[in-house]
């Protein structure tokens, strides 16, 4: 199956059984039935948007809008004839560089959406009702500070890492161990030439004193791994009060959080057959069993064993243009089936994730003011439905 046409880059992808929603930075939305690629209902939303997650509700999802704009939207698949799409707006934009959103993801049990602004804030939101769990900020702002990618994770179900990287291409851990308070465990550069993070995850095992594996790729093929551990001595132990004894609920009050040690790599995974070889970004990284990693880019799919640090298996010439890199790859669940996503990543079609008010920083949507998409000539874009087995 491959679905041709979709008009622009892709800016999220979301699988609902037989049908998958797909978002693009020009403002388009639609969905399609899997087995036969048909589009079934499509909209514009007449807005530059960044990105579309799973919003926990059946056949739902959340799109946020470049200009800080936070829609739900609510798909009826009981008709396909009289399909909708219904939008309900959970945050609305005072058009202010707080409400610029740059980046948002959701945990590994889309139980929690984390958002990134370009003003450093972070916050993680519940889902599905969209409550504020918790805010903090990465830093004390500035163009420096402007956030490029945000994952989190949930850990052994009481612990939450956040991964961030910002605009100069500094990755930061950040851990709650459920008192509330986000503490940084570690910080450093990513070790790109060129500081543009395009994809960003956490790969963990089920036990707590487990190897943990971020990574992070970038603009020239190359992914960046770090590897640590969460030991009891780095969280502490939990103190029990006679209250929250009675309430069978533990708390942790002296989980002083130290710096972790991080072994760091570096390699070079997406380059063309051509000569000279060609690099392209590294479009999306997804956890794919245990200590395993699964990396899209320049016409290829690599699946990685990150404690050996080889690679195990590579797919390649999965595009259908020269101009088009895999962004996002979507793993089916319950199958051996991926869905990879390709466009165009010519920097023309590339969501921005700069600060407007930085001059020295070109735009990927050139002079367009917020909210509004470019009027550079987009390269349409390709789903494909590629059998891993």
């Amino acid at each position: 199956m491959i679905i041709r046409d979709i008009p622009g880059y892709v800016t999220g992808t979301v699988v609902y059984g037989e049908y998958v929603v797909v978002s693009t930075i020009n403002g388009w939305i639609g969905v399609f039935e899997l087995s036969s690629g048909n589009l079934l209902i499509c909209k514009d939303l007449q807005s530059t948007t960044i990105g579309l997650i799973n919003s926990g509700f059946e056949c739902g999802c959340i799109i946020v809008l470049y200009n800080g704009t936070i829609l739900r939207i609510k798909i009826d698949t009981r008709n396909i004839k009289d399909m909708n799409l219904d939008l309900i707006v959970l945050k609305e934009s005072n058009y202010n560089d707080d409400d610029i959103i740059s980046s948002i993801a959701t945990s590994n049990d889309d139980s929690m959406a984390i958002i990134g602004y370009l003003n450093g804030k972070v916050q993680i939101m519940a889902l599905p009702g969209w409550e504020i769990l918790n805010e903090f900020n990465t830093g004390t702002g500035g163009d420096n500070n402007c956030i490029q990618k945000v994952s989190i994770s949930i850990i052994n179900d009481n612990i939450e890492i956040v991964i961030i990287s910002t605009i100069d291409g500094i990755i930061s851990l950040w851990i709650n161990g459920k008192n509330g308070i986000y503490e940084k465990i570690w910080n450093g550069s990513s070790g790109f030439k060129i500081p543009i993070i395009t994809s960003l995850t956490i790969i963990y095992n089920d036990s707590l004193n487990d190897e943990i594996y971020w990574a992070c790729g970038g603009l020239e093929g190359k992914i960046a791994v770090g590897k640590f551990q969460l030991s009891s001595s780095i969280m502490g132990e939990p103190t029990v009060t006679l209250t929250t004894a009675a309430l069978g609920a533990p708390i942790v009050t002296n989980n002083k959080i130290t710096n972790i040690q991080m072994d760091k790599y570096i390699f070079r995974a997406h380059r063309s057959s051509n000569n000279p070889p060609l690099a392209g970004p590294v479009g999306t990284l997804i956890p794919f069993g245990k200590g395993k990693l699964l990396s899209g880019g320049q016409n290829s799919i690599c699946l990685w064993d990150l404690s050996t640090r080889r690679r195990l298996r590579k797919w390649d010439n999965i595009t259908t243009s020269p101009l088009q890199s895999i962004v996002d790859t979507v793993h089916l669940e319950g199958t051996s089936s991926l869905l990879v996503v390709c466009c165009d990543t010519s920097f023309k079609n590339m969501p921005s994730t700069m600060s407007s008010t930085n001059p020295s920083i070109p735009s990927p949507l050139g002079n367009s003011p917020m909210g509004t998409p470019s009027s550079a000539p987009h390269e349409n874009s390709t789903i494909i439905l590629l059998n891993s087995d």
